[in-house]
């Protein structure tokens, strides 16, 4: 008995055919051999094959009768299905595979899975059949989801990291703020110091002045019996002007020292504190210079305040002299010393090369400016020894006769 085969069907409407009692979907054949189903025989214009045209009669038409395939075909049908799926499933295991890897673009791994997964959907009569490639797609899905949360982790530590980095600018720049801002605030102090110190200075200066114009001793010397020669006006005015030039002069030289004895004193400090002197020679010379210094305001301060009496020793051109060549020795090996230690650096860039380069160019400066200062006193005292000589006085008469 014939039987039909699960894809048959009609060749003229596509339908399947069918093995129920049914006869209008049942397979018929005609005079020519080629089998239709009898809808289609009698929907035909033209009593004709539709496939080779040979002319038929309708009341001729023979109906086939056919039996159900059996159940060893079916098994082999199935057989065949599970086999085709089988290599179906490998084949979509392998791609699997090649889209695991961490380079793999995610619109092909997207694709691939949506693949497998719309298969798997449709092999859904068993859930357990193809474990393989369904943990394949659940490990996937889970390594990308890794994948993402790595990505996601990655790009907050890089915020992080930039975040810290520019905090820690922020927080050096605030520092060096800071600093500049304190070492302008104790450069401002310094510098408030020195001038309440040098006007103190000034206004006891023309106290000291005052008092001694107005107070003139009448007698140089009340021991002495016999009488002096009496002092022509010309001398008496050159004694009230050198009395009054001394203490000028003096006060000149003290203001500048004050101002050098600060330089070198706030230099010495940091030098002390912070070890960063330009050199060991620079050292020392700022070092020589504060001795100076003090030295200069001790003698300078004490020729103002507490003026000798004419006729004492300490009066005399000879101590004066004495004391003002060795103020002057002083002042000289200080100054040529710290430009020597310079080394001619004061017609460059100083600022990169040393530090405290403005106060140490100062101190330099009013190192020369002191000197020539006292080189100036010198010159005066050495004048009124020329001019105490040509009277006949010796040189340890008085400077003011």
């Amino acid at each position: 008995m014939l039987v039909v085969h699960p894809a048959s069907c009609c060749d003229v409407c596509l339908d399947p055919y069918s093995i129920s009692s049914e006869a209008a979907h049942s397979p018929h054949a005609i005079a020519c051999g080629h089998i239709f189903c009898l809808t289609c025989l009698r929907s035909l214009p033209l009593s004709a094959c539709p496939l080779c045209r040979e002319p038929f009669r309708p009341d001729r038409v023979k109906k086939l009768y056919l039996a159900n395939p059996s159940k060893q075909d079916d098994a082999e049908q199935d057989a065949e299905q599970d086999t085709n799926d089988d290599q179906h499933a490998s084949l979509l295991l392998h791609r699997m595979s090649l889209v695991s890897g961490e380079d793999t673009p995610d619109a092909e791994a997207v694709k691939v899975v949506t693949e497998v997964q719309e298969w798997l959907k449709s092999q859904s009569g068993n859930p357990n059949s193809h474990i393989p490639l369904r943990a394949a797609v659940t490990s996937l899905q889970r390594i990308k989801a890794l994948q993402d949360q790595i990505e996601r982790e990655k790009a907050e530590c890089c915020r992080l990291r930039d975040k810290l980095r520019t905090c820690k600018l922020y927080a050096d720049l605030d520092s060096k703020t800071s600093r500049i801002v304190e070492e302008g605030l104790l450069s401002r102090i310094q510098k408030i110091e020195n001038e309440h110190a040098l006007e103190v200075i000034i206004w006891l200066s023309g106290i000291h002045l005052e008092i001694l114009v107005k107070s003139q001793p009448r007698c140089s010397n009340t021991n002495n019996l016999i009488p002096q020669p009496i002092q022509s006006p010309r001398a008496v005015d050159l004694d009230i002007h050198i009395r009054r030039g001394h203490n000028i002069a003096f006060s000149l030289i003290v203001f500048v020292d004050i101002i050098e004895f600060a330089i070198s004193t706030w230099l010495t400090s940091q030098f002390d504190v912070h070890h960063n002197y330009f050199s060991l020679a620079g050292r020392d010379c700022t070092h020589f210079i504060l001795f100076t210094s003090t030295w200069t305001l001790i003698y300078s301060s004490y020729r103002i305040f507490f003026f000798p009496p004419p006729n004492s020793i300490l009066g005399s051109m000879t101590f004066h002299i004495f004391f003002l060549c060795l103020t002057w020795v002083f002042w000289a090996v200080g100054a040529a010393s710290l430009t020597a230690a310079l080394g001619g650096q004061l017609n460059r860039n100083a600022q990169s090369l040393f530090v405290y380069s403005g106060q140490i160019i100062a101190l330099d400066v009013f190192a020369w400016v002191i000197l020539v200062l006292v080189t100036f006193a010198i010159f005066v005292v050495h004048t009124r020894g020329i001019l105490a000589a040509s009277r006949g006085d010796g040189a340890r008469q008085p400077q003011i006769a």
